[in-house]
């Protein structure tokens, strides 16, 4: 949305299912493949399309390549723009190959053998790829958060060549939403909290609903909202059941995943928001929206001691970050549930200020920008883009 005002414009590469064939690209053009139903046709499709539109396109047309989170097929392009002459760069959201490892570790008894191990090699090579070639060959790597930053320096990447893009929050879209209505959520009788986003197991969301069963005592009128959902519908169910077991299943209401529109206006009727990742070498170096996004609507927030939310909440006075656990969440909400409206305020504008000057994407962009324009400096493309 906001590249292209800055001098930067890109093209898409990707798969997409039919239900989202008319969305929108702003920056640029989609160039996109159908997705196949079949998993492992939909990683063949997508390594196929995107290395033969990279193979295809002219080089004229482009100042540089990019890669997101895929080390495998990242070195096909690596290769391309080498060959090519352009710049080649990669962009790094999550540790994916430590995921993947993880994941084959933690379901080994769940799937058969030869899964297990097409999984964990899968992430063993993807990892030696990844950090040995792919950025290591890269001319400059975008990361997640100054935790990665970090974590990737003690990989070998050299700092000089590694720029740190946080999540944001889209300012414009955050002052459509506050003027309109908030959902019916029987907000007279109830003080609404919010938990807006992933619920997948290694969130462990299931804590909140202890903190829930602590809060309740000091705060009896609490409601929360769980706006969101996971893909494993076991988990889901399972999810539901432990709020169950906490006795606190009437204090939930579940939306599942809905529009960004919607969901912000939820988050926007709420007294206070959670924000979750449990710590650890896969999430430490996460940068999560959701805490930029619930500041931004004037939010206060709950959050564990994440760098990223830390730093956050730290510098913006926007909330207060604890360990992980229920007990400390339901402290930390007891107190911010009890400050009076003076106090309220004041931290709602301190953090709406915060993100205002470091986490509005227009100020995101503007950054990316001046990085994207020196490395391809004497490679600007004069294509206008529809």
């Amino acid at each position: 949305n906001y590249l292209p005002s800055h001098g930067v414009c890109s093209d898409l590469v990707s798969t997409q299912s039919n239900n989202n064939a008319n969305d929108p690209w702003p920056a640029g053009k989609a160039i996109v493949a159908a997705k196949p139903a079949s998993g492992v046709r939909q990683h063949l499709v997508k390594f196929w399309h995107l290395v033969t539109t990279a193979i295809t396109a002219r080089r004229s047309d482009y100042a540089a390549f990019q890669v997101r989170d895929m080390p495998f097929q990242a070195l096909f392009v690596l290769l391309i723009a080498r060959l090519r002459r352009i710049p080649f760069l990669y962009w790094c959201s999550y540790p994916f190959p430590e995921a993947q490892i993880e994941r084959a570790k933690q379901t080994r008894s769940q799937t058969s053998l030869l899964a297990y191990w097409l999984l964990l090699w899968r992430g063993r090579i993807g990892r030696w790829l990844l950090y040995r070639v792919v950025m290591a060959q890269a001319d400059h790597v975008f990361v997640q958060s100054e935790q990665m930053r970090a974590d990737l320096r003690h990989q070998g990447i050299a700092s000089i060549k590694m720029t740190s893009v946080p999540m944001g929050v889209d300012l414009a879209a955050v002052a459509k939403v506050q003027t309109l209505a908030p959902p019916n959520l029987d907000q007279e009788n109830h003080r609404i909290l919010v938990y807006l986003g992933n619920m997948e197991r290694e969130r462990q969301v299931e804590e909140l609903f202890k903190t829930l069963a602590l809060l309740r005592h000091s705060i009896p009128n609490v409601k929360l909202v769980l706006v969101g959902g996971c893909r494993d519908s076991k988990h889901e169910h399972w999810l539901r059941q432990q709020a169950l077991s906490a006795g606190v299943s009437n204090l939930v209401h579940w939306t599942g995943w809905l529009p960004r529109t919607e969901a912000w206006r939820y988050v926007a009727s709420a007294e206070l928001g959670f924000s979750l990742f449990p710590r650890g070498p896969l999430l430490d170096s996460a940068s999560p929206t959701k805490m930029a996004e619930y500041l931004a609507l004037g939010v206060p927030v709950v959050c564990n001691d994440n760098p990223d939310q830390q730093r956050l909440v730290e510098k913006s006075q926007g909330g207060i970050c604890v360990a992980y656990s229920a007990e400390k969440f339901a402290e930390a909400a007891t107190t911010l549930l009890q400050e009076d409206a003076n106090q309220r305020q004041q931290r709602i504008e301190k953090g709406k200020r915060f993100i205002a000057v470091e986490r509005d994407y227009e100020v995101i962009a503007k950054r990316v920008a001046k990085i994207y324009l020196g490395i391809c400096e004497g490679r600007r493309i004069s294509q206008v883009r529809d």
